[in-house]
């Protein structure tokens, strides 16, 4: 796995901010933006397993860093209830 620096830190965090700000737009209701965020999260998530994980990684168990995965759940803490509705 590549090393996570703290630039990559920052750079996953302006992405995030861009999409909160998109998704601080939304007219939409609770299951609504439900899905919106766990769709980002799964279409964000494999872009950044992409950048920073090798083939290999990305095939096993190894997941990305909780350095890189906690900024998600800063940025779009209602994710937390997608998680929760799935278990």
């Amino acid at each position: 796995m590549k090393e996570i620096t703290e630039k990559d830190i920052e750079i996953v965090k302006e992405e995030l901010t861009l999409k909160r700000k998109e998704f601080e737009q939304l007219d939409l209701g609770l299951e609504e933006k439900l899905k919106w965020i766990g769709d980002f999260f799964n279409s964000y998530v494999s872009k950044l397993e992409e950048r920073y994980m090798t083939e290999e990684e990305r095939k096993s168990w190894v997941c990305l860093p909780n350095e890189l995965r906690i900024w998600f759940y800063i940025y779009f803490p209602e994710h937390g209830l997608n998680m929760a509705n799935y278990s």
